[in-house]
């Protein structure tokens, strides 16, 4: 009786135990993983018919991504138990068949799985088919007979769907996909091909690429439709659709590959006799070696000029597929992925029949064309293939006419012709080890042989000619803004310092650093002086950077000294934008190049080693500071700002205390620059200045305490608090609203993240108090940090036109719980700061 009553106590137990999980809500993470645990004792009908709602729940996980792995695992775990009864407590059972036990799961759980694969919500759709599917065939591998079977290929969502079932149930069981549903599987999918909507598209290729083993070579027919549908898409617009259409090929080619490789070691170690197989094998090979040939072709039929973005950047993807599958060029950065040991008996085949040529002349010229291209997304794939796949050095006549092109495009106005002349240099670099003395970047300098010797020779040769940019410059303008706009040369000495195989030690020494680092000083005090209307302007730190309505005169005036024509003009004639673009563009590059030098530096030191000592980092902190402090062009000073955050983390994480100092002196300045008002300004949001302080701020490392943040939040919060003077002339920049601004510089900053939603309820409060300010300039900063502060503090607004599930919103208990200081707010505080004050401008 006692242990038939403690079986009864230990039943109302569990049974207790799954009520009150069933009262918590469906949002609770922990309520799954106690249901899995409960599950084995009770059963899954005990539980299923208890708890009815678990299907819309499991749903509804499977739509949000922190909850859809707890969901997917409960599911998991129900399809498990489900098999273990209905198999007497095994895996496995003698008296049902595989079908019975498809058609019983069919009954609870096909309309779940079906709802979710046709649902409208694509992260419902994609974890359905990716963690749905895959349990279910690991558990009922002939549940896909009975899905198939409720599918209408016509009705909007099920041809997806289909083609889901069929890749999840090719690549979990390892079944042929033909056999389902007799001969119509083959026009079903090409169906699925031809669909107007690349979803559908994409989970069919999936299904022809996909196999568990990689050696299971493609067949005839997936062969056959594979070349007629990649040159069907190789224009599409989206750009998830080219990435994943890329890695669906290359898996295709990593089957051919070891499919081949398999039939290579199994003609090598079979015996004679068996003619058939041996037949077999080799058509399976010549199919695989010219499939593979064929692909690496098609590409270059769509790189030459004329052709569109889309075509050119997927034909790219795919002939980056081709080489990276089927050559045996090593990546050391790379830990997967490698080519096969015996890659090169694969290759020795295929070239035995004239094929697999990938790094032939002609096609490296037509990869060197796209050099040139109008967009750098090419631009950049193409040096990779050039460098990664290509021999190591250009034929001689290629690289005379390259290094020729190269000099041209460097001294070009126009920007993005600068940019194909700086990433021509670096793969010139990177190719011309073993080139003659001719056709070297510089003959007439004397090196010893090796990269690091003709690294260390680029480098120099491009000082030198950006030395010559700025004594053009510093001569005549008009002309350096034609024929040297320095840019391109600042950009060419960025890639080629920073984005160098070698160490920065092996490239510059201590002489030669300094030298740029003058050099690059003495660059943007010039363009900071044209930009001012003369040097002896831009040299003193008591007025503020000049408007766009200033540095426009100040260009309008160099252009008619230099020109001598005295005529005004309504429109910005040529020469002025030629100015205006060399000034500003340049002055971009030598920020983010200077701070990536700096810090590369820094990093790659030695104790014994050092290319910079503190005079030089200080030379280079006042560049950033002049930059910041003495330019509105927002173009400038946000190119900046990457460089200048490199600059500040590699010096605040640095061992000598004197360099670690040097951001917080910076951050010092640029707040006393805030307190203390300046000259007239027309423009209200304090130019770069804080974006001066977000950038030092930024730096400090996110694991440990942030006293500087701490230190100009308080700084800010007590400036802008700081009563209006009474008779403001509204054309200066006051101290009150340009703390504000770069308040709201602070919080909008997306690298400080959280850190700055500690000081939320004392910007809150300022905000809506100064919105009741007498004066435009101040209620108009004030609105704008407000509005930085509530998406700060709540999240970004859904972008979807349904606005998002309801469940990412933060409830009241939720913000007062996160910010428990807001209801400190004075009541009425936010209605009268909505409120126009009396009189007010």
């Amino acid at each position: 009786m006692d242990c038939e009553q403690f079986c009864d106590r230990k039943k109302t137990l569990y049974f207790t135990l799954l009520q009150r999980l069933i009262k918590l809500p469906w949002e609770a993470k922990a309520k799954y993983h106690r249901l899995c645990a409960l599950l084995p004792y009770l059963g899954t009908d005990m539980v299923l018919d208890q708890y009815a709602e678990i299907p819309n729940h499991l749903l509804k996980c499977l739509s949000i991504n922190h909850l859809s792995p707890c969901g997917s695992e409960l599911y998991r775990c129900l399809i498990q138990q489900q098999r273990r009864e209905l198999c007497d407590g095994s895996l496995t059972s003698a008296s049902h068949t595989e079908l019975d036990l498809a058609n019983q799961w069919a009954r609870r759980w096909r309309p779940v799985v079906h709802k979710a694969l046709t649902s409208d919500v694509t992260l419902l759709q994609n974890n359905s088919s990716t963690q749905l599917l895959p349990s279910t065939f690991q558990v009922f591998p002939s549940a896909v007979d009975p899905l198939l079977a409720s599918l209408d290929l016509f009705a909007p969502g099920h041809l997806h769907a289909w083609a889901c079932i069929v890749s999840s149930y090719r690549a979990t069981t390892g079944g042929s996909p033909w056999t389902l549903q007799g001969s119509s599987t083959l026009k079903t999918l090409q169906l699925a091909l031809g669909s107007a909507d690349d979803k559908v598209r994409l989970a069919a290729l999936n299904l022809l690429c996909c196999s568990p083993k990689t050696k299971d070579s493609p067949t005839t027919e997936e062969m056959s439709i594979m070349r007629r549908f990649i040159p069907q898409n190789l224009n599409c617009e989206s750009s998830p659709f080219r990435q994943h259409f890329h890695a669906g090929v290359k898996r295709f080619l990593v089957r051919i590959r070891d499919g081949c490789l398999a039939h290579i070691r199994g003609h090598k170690g079979k015996k004679k006799g068996d003619a058939t197989h041996s037949e077999k094998a080799q058509d399976l090979l010549e199919q695989g070696i010219g499939f593979v040939e064929w692909l690496s072709q098609l590409p270059y039929s769509y790189l030459a000029p004329g052709h569109s973005y889309q075509r050119k950047k997927t034909a790219l993807l795919l002939l980056s597929a081709v080489l990276e599958s089927c050559t045996d060029t090593w990546s050391p950065e790379k830990k997967k992925g490698q080519p096969p040991e015996n890659m090169g008996s694969l290759i020795n085949c295929a070239r035995e029949r004239g094929q697999w040529n990938f790094v032939c002349r002609t096609n490296q010229l037509v990869l060197i064309s796209c050099l040139e291209d109008s967009t750098n997304e090419v631009r950049e794939l193409s040096a990779e293939l050039l460098l990664r796949f290509f021999p190591p050095s250009f034929p001689e006549d290629i690289a005379a006419v390259l290094l020729t092109r190269t000099k041209q495009l460097l001294c070009s106005p126009r920007v993005q012709e600068a940019q194909m002349g700086a990433l021509m240099m670096k793969v010139l670099l990177q190719k011309s080890h073993d080139q003659p003395e001719d056709y070297r970047l510089n003959s007439k300098i004397t090196v010893s042989a090796g990269s690091t010797a003709e690294a260390a020779c680029t480098v120099t040769l491009l000082v030198k000619e950006l030395e010559e940019h700025y004594l053009t410059a510093k001569a005549d303008m008009m002309l350096a803004a034609r024929t040297k706009p320095i840019h391109g040369v600042l950009t060419a000495l960025q890639r080629c310092v920073l984005e160098a195989p070698s160490s920065v030690y092996d490239t510059l020494d201590h002489s030669l650093t300094v030298e740029l680092l003058v050099l690059l000083e003495k660059i943007s005090l010039l363009l900071l002086g044209v930009l001012y209307g003369g040097r002896d302007a831009c040299a003193t730190e008591k007025d503020a950077p000049p408007s766009f309505c200033d540095m426009g005169n100040a260009i309008s005036s160099l252009i008619a000294q230099e020109s001598g024509d005295g005529e005004d003009c309504i429109l910005l004639s040529e020469e002025h934008s030629l100015v205006l673009t060399c000034c500003w563009v340049s002055l971009k590059e030598i920020g983010i190049f200077l701070g990536s030098l700096v810090g590369k530096i820094l990093t790659e030191s030695k104790p014994s080693k050092c290319l910079l000592t503190k005079e030089d980092v200080t030379r280079a902190s006042k560049v950033f500071k002049n930059i910041f402090l003495k330019c509105r062009h927002w173009g400038a000073v946000e190119g900046c700002c990457a460089g200048f955050t490199k600059f500040c983390a590699s010096l605040l994480s640095n061992s000598d205390p004197e360099l670690m100092d040097i951001p917080a002196h910076m951050l010092k300045q640029g707040l006393q620059f805030v307190q203390f008002p300046r000259s007239t300004s027309v423009t209200r949001r304090a130019a770069g200045l804080p974006m001066l302080i977000l950038c030092v701020v930024s730096a400090e490392e996110a694991s440990k305490a942030r006293p500087l943040l701490a230190h100009s939040m308080q700084t800010l919060l007590e400036t802008a608090k700081t009563p209006l003077p009474e008779d403001w002339d509204q054309t200066l920049d006051l101290p009150q609203v340009c703390a504000v601004h770069t308040l709201q510089a602070l919080v909008r900053g997306s690298v400080l993240g959280v850190a700055v939603l500690q000081f939320a309820p004392a910007v809150a409060i300022l905000s809506l108090t100064l919105l009741s300010s007498p004066w435009w300039a101040m209620r108009n900063a004030a609105l704008q940090l407000y509005s930085s502060l509530c998406s700060r503090m709540l999240g970004q607004r859904p972008s979807s036109e349904d606005g998002g599930p309801t469940q990412h919103a933060m409830s009241p208990l939720a913000f007062f719980f996160h910010y428990p200081a807001a209801p400190a707010l004075p009541p009425g505080r936010a209605e009268r700061g909505s409120r126009r004050p009396p009189g007010s401008t």
